[in-house]
């Protein structure tokens, strides 16, 4: 087994000219721009958001309603045709 050393140095690269510090320093703080911070609502979410709102909405409806037919004031003639109407129209859809 031979050992011949290191490998041969190759030729030296050029070293390219620096820039003094104080240039750079001032290229970078006029063309930098300071982020700002934001926050962005996904289309979901307000979706979300109004499906949360309108259940609310669609509770407090319910539980009026629910008042109503305990007092005995729901159960109208208009009220009792409509349903009547409502559920024909289901059925003959099906």
């Amino acid at each position: 087994m031979d050992v011949n050393g290191p490998s041969p140095i190759r030729s030296s690269t050029p070293i390219q000219p620096t820039q003094q510090a104080g240039s750079i320093q001032e290229t970078t703080q006029s063309d930098s721009v300071a982020p700002k911070d934001g926050v962005e609502i996904s289309q979901a979410a307000k979706m979300m958001e109004e499906l949360d709102q309108s259940s609310d909405l669609h509770q407090a409806r319910l539980d009026r309603i629910k008042a109503d037919i305990k007092a005995g004031v729901y159960e109208t003639p208009e009220k009792l045709e409509s349903a009547l109407g409502n559920l024909l129209k289901e059925i003959e859809s099906e």
